[in-house]
């Protein structure tokens, strides 16, 4: 909680993950003002169930490696990838919903090679600069995987459902 609702959070820590409560079992919500990442060594792990930013929230990610374990919503909120790479890791399925867009800077498929990233139908995950599938599926053909300079698909690539452009 803040005193002022618009102010920002800044979470600062050196190569560590951000826990909530119980970790994979609790989320992360963003109701209104930023919460920033800011001087966190080479990577910030997001250890937690999802992450949702609301209409008056704003997430500054860290410019370095994030990773994330599960699911990522945005429901009108705000997010900036800060030129960082954005891995989706862990043996577990997640959700990207976004109420249509969300853009990357750097974004690597790494699930566990059973796993899905399953994104919303009519949502667009939007790579920036570089995407590299490595193991796990992207699904949803009613989704769209847009990818705006390089991609990198592995000869082992599980691409799944979704189309790309």
């Amino acid at each position: 909680n803040k005193d002022n609702p618009n102010d920002t959070v800044f979470f600062q820590s050196n190569n560590a993950q951000l826990h909530i409560g119980k970790g994979l079992d609790e989320n992360l919500t963003v109701n209104q003002g930023t919460l920033a990442f800011q001087n966190c060594g080479n990577y910030v792990d997001w250890n937690f169930n999802s992450l949702i930013i609301e209409p008056n929230g704003t997430v500054e990610a860290w410019e370095g490696t994030t990773y994330f374990a599960e699911s990522l919503f945005d429901n009108g909120g705000s997010f900036n990838h800060n030129m960082g790479l954005f891995i989706s890791d862990h043996a577990i399925d997640g959700t990207v919903d976004v109420d249509g867009e969300i853009r990357f800077y750097d974004f690597r498929m790494a699930k566990s090679s059973s796993r899905n990233l399953n994104v919303a139908d009519n949502d667009r995950l939007v790579v920036e600069n570089f995407y590299d599938s490595h193991s796990g599926y992207l699904n949803n053909p009613l989704a769209r995987l847009e990818i705006e300079n390089d991609g990198w698909f592995r000869s082992t690539h599980q691409r799944g459902s979704i189309p790309g452009s």
